[in-house]
């Protein structure tokens, strides 16, 4: 499964995709500004995620145990990542720095 999420979404909460097993591709809102703790923790089939160019912060346990992840695109805003954040993630995930939109 893919998700875009829409323009007028502005964050996504704490845990909100908690093991969904079944989230391949991720493609965030460009006015997103928040990631909550663990918003994508467990999902063990995400393999790409492209990240709001108004995100600063990745939060505790974003894609902690995403074990497919290939690719993460983060943007140039980017000035924190947290704790545990990619904890558990796949040996071959690459992250890429883009100056999305």
């Amino acid at each position: 499964m893919k998700i875009e999420v829409p323009d007028n979404v502005k964050y996504v909460g704490k845990e909100a995709f908690l093991d969904a097993k079944s989230l391949v591709n991720v493609k965030l809102s460009p006015n997103m500004n928040y990631l909550g703790k663990g918003a994508f923790r467990g999902c063990i089939n995400l393999k790409d995620v492209e990240i709001s160019s108004y995100i600063e912060v990745i939060n505790e346990e974003t894609f902690k145990g995403c074990v497919s992840l290939n690719m993460v695109e983060l943007p140039t805003s980017l000035k924190a990542i947290r704790k545990n954040a990619f904890d558990g993630v796949g040996n071959n995930c690459k992250m890429k720095v883009s100056n999305n939109t």
